[in-house]
């Protein structure tokens, strides 16, 4: 779809019958500011395809929890990185796969909702910085690529499965004395699990410690030894893990892991 969208409402992105519709939005919709549903009426395969950094149109004028919706459905980002960060812009994912290509991020500050089983794949990043309000109620499986967050309840509710080779980042600076609260499960299938600070303002002289993620306490336990960091600011950073004394949280026993990132060690050789 190549046209501008103008103007409100509810655009369905939908198929019927078998086969399968990717529906491609290539055009600047920052002047539309309804809601976007993906989802088939038949068993078909559907994908949408955010071709432009203003697929989804501007900010509603009030709050849309479905102002954008995908279900039974998947989630392309393979041209240009894509934020969502209109403050009445919902976003509902449910049984969907979200693809972010390598080298590319598709960032969503939006409240969200994840429901079912939700698959991230591609070698890219999706970030997740919105409150989940309601708590979702989902298994979210991270194949490749990295899966970082920048808000204490962007996980609410949400069971975390990494695939080896897959990662999970957090923003930086720390945006909560807690990091990312995954008391539903976290779980790696790798020998390592891959943790990148995604720290865009990071200097070859800055020194700093952040949370990364609050955890069930047994599961900590088995993750710290097999954490792996870097730093994803294209600066040489050594990155070391720690867990802080078990507290209790709504009824669960658990811990805070947290990061510390400094300098890596260089010689300077002056000629």
């Amino acid at each position: 779809m190549n046209a501008n969208l103008h103007g409100a409402g509810n655009l369905l992105l939908g198929v019927e019958g078998t086969g399968a519709v990717d529906w491609q939005l290539r055009g600047d919709n920052s002047s539309f500011h309804g809601s976007i549903e993906v989802y088939p009426a038949s068993a078909a395969r559907l994908g949408v395809d955010l071709m432009s950094a203003t697929a989804l149109g501007g900010n509603p004028p009030e709050f849309l929890q479905h102002g954008f919706l995908v279900a039974n459905a998947g989630v392309n980002v393979t041209n240009v990185s894509v934020a969502v960060a209109d403050a009445n812009r919902g976003v509902t994912i449910s049984n969907a796969t979200v693809n972010v290509d390598a080298n590319l991020g598709f960032s969503i500050a939006s409240q969200t909702l994840l429901g079912g089983t939700v698959a991230k794949t591609g070698g890219g990043t999706w970030t997740l910085s919105g409150a989940s309000a309601p708590a979702s109620d989902a298994t979210l499986s991270v194949t490749a690529g990295t899966l970082a967050f920048a808000a204490e309840n962007a996980a609410a509710g949400v069971a975390l499965s990494f695939a080896a080779g897959a990662a999970l980042g957090v923003v930086a600076p720390e945006f909560s004395a807690r990091g990312v609260v995954l008391t539903n499960g976290l779980s790696s299938a790798g020998a390592t699990l891959p943790v990148r600070i995604v720290a865009s303002n990071f200097l070859p002289s800055d020194t700093f410690r952040l949370a990364v993620f609050t955890a069930p306490a047994a599961t900590v336990d088995a993750l710290l030894p097999v954490l792996s960091g870097s730093a994803t600011s294209g600066k040489s950073a050594a990155v070391s893990f720690s867990a802080g004394p078990a507290f209790d949280l709504g009824g669960v026993s658990v811990k805070t892991v947290s990061a510390s990132v400094a300098p890596a060690a260089f010689v300077l050789i002056v000629r």
